[in-house]
């Protein structure tokens, strides 16, 4: 009765093989968990990095604009303000002038 493998015997190895797949089974999903955890985090870190970049860059050309515009307004008062108010004046009443005269 060498050959011959008692029902008992044949449950319990199956069982050592059940367990060993089992074993292997929750091995690969504890693997692959972390490994999602793993890549989550990398990908939030990034998000984050992204979003940071893009709100320094918003800040940089704000100011850049701004500094612009008062640039700009500077330049415009200067320009209004350069010649004497009486030539300014005169060529104002010349030009109103010329705009009665119609006709």
């Amino acid at each position: 009765m060498k050959g011959v493998v008692s029902e008992q015997t044949r449950r319990k190895g199956d069982i050592l093989t059940n367990s060993k797949e089992a074993l292997k089974k929750q091995a690969d999903a504890r693997f692959k968990k972390d490994e999602r955890v793993r890549e989550g985090t990398k990908a939030m870190l990034d998000y984050e990095a992204e979003g940071r970049a893009i709100r320094e860059k918003t800040a940089r050309l704000r100011a850049l604009r701004l500094d612009k515009e008062a640039a700009e307004k500077n330049e415009g008062v200067a320009a209004d303000s350069g010649g004497p108010l009486g030539a300014r004046k005169r060529r104002t009443m010349a030009a109103s002038s010329k705009k009665r005269v119609v006709g």
